[in-house]
């Protein structure tokens, strides 16, 4: 029986045996495979003889290879004489997680996830700073008698920041 990728139009490239390994999942097992080759539409795996009567047909394989995910699906199977199953596997898609590039300051900006800062809320943070500020100040803050406790409070409070630092 000849190889049906021999035939195919598209080009397959060969993967070096020291960077070959790769795990396929298959519902909840997992097998130990061989990629042989690979192309734009799929790959060409070696599995071992034991492994290969734990495959179940039907439902799609997540193949784990060089640090990606893809959801395949068997296309081809060749039984070799040493009792190894060689598949040809087509790529469905790509499963593999974005990983999310930040900053420290990513998480101060307002994003979609968290809501964002409506004119509403800015008119409360301002109005809530301003009423502080006018509680401190001297004039009214002392014949309302929450000036001192407003003074102590920033005070105690920046001394902890400095303290921290």
């Amino acid at each position: 029986m000849t190889q049906p990728h021999a035939n195919e139009s598209y080009f397959r490239c060969p993967i070096a045996s020291d960077c070959a390994e790769a795990r396929l999942k298959i519902g909840w097992r997992h097998v130990k495979v061989v990629v042989q080759d690979a192309s734009i539409d799929g790959f060409t795996i070696l599995v071992p003889a034991k492994s290969a009567q734990r495959l179940k047909v039907g439902a799609p394989w997540l193949l784990e290879f060089d640090g990606s995910r893809i959801e395949t699906h068997a296309q081809w199977f060749y039984h070799g004489h040493d009792g190894t199953t060689q598949i040809g596997l087509r790529r469905m898609r790509d499963v593999t997680p974005v990983q999310h590039i930040g900053s420290w300051y990513t998480g101060l900006l307002p994003s979609r996830s968290h809501g964002s800062m409506t004119d509403s809320t800015v008119a409360y943070a301002g109005l809530t700073i301003l009423l502080f500020l006018v509680m401190a100040m001297p004039g009214l803050g002392d014949q309302l008698g929450t000036a001192p406790r407003i003074q102590s409070a920033a005070s105690s409070i920046y001394l902890a920041i400095m303290s921290f630092l």
